[in-house]
């Protein structure tokens, strides 16, 4: 939290606002993943790969890849969350997903045309 607000503090420098929130969206990529293997360890019949178990020796690059391909709302669809807190924390993922970006370019947008006036 101190890192998003660091970032979108009144920095002069666009570039570093633009840095720090890639940085950000990331950073909740990766936290996902973290609630994904958790949730993973807690039920490993949670997500189903390409018709099959997720592997127990390594989930996590698994589980990466499905973290990431949520939050960017890409979602090939080979891999399901099975049971309802796995379904939950990727609804939460794919929502934030969708709404980092536009109010983080909206955010650009009004920083933008504010210091132009």
């Amino acid at each position: 939290m101190v890192f998003i607000n660091k970032t979108f503090s009144s920095i002069d420098n666009d570039f570093h606002k633009i840095q720090g929130g890639i940085a950000c969206y990331l950073i909740i990529g990766l936290l996902f993943t973290y609630i994904h293997v958790f949730i993973h360890l807690l039920h490993p019949d949670a997500y189903v790969f390409n018709n099959q178990l997720i592997e127990k020796n390594h989930p996590i690059f698994q589980i990466a890849y499905f973290s990431f391909t949520t939050l960017t709302t890409t979602g090939y669809g080979d891999v399901t969350p099975l049971v309802p807190l796995s379904q939950t924390f990727t609804l939460f993922e794919q929502t934030i997903g969708v709404l980092f970006p536009a109010i983080f370019i909206g955010y650009l947008i009004s920083a933008a045309t504010s210091q132009k006036s």
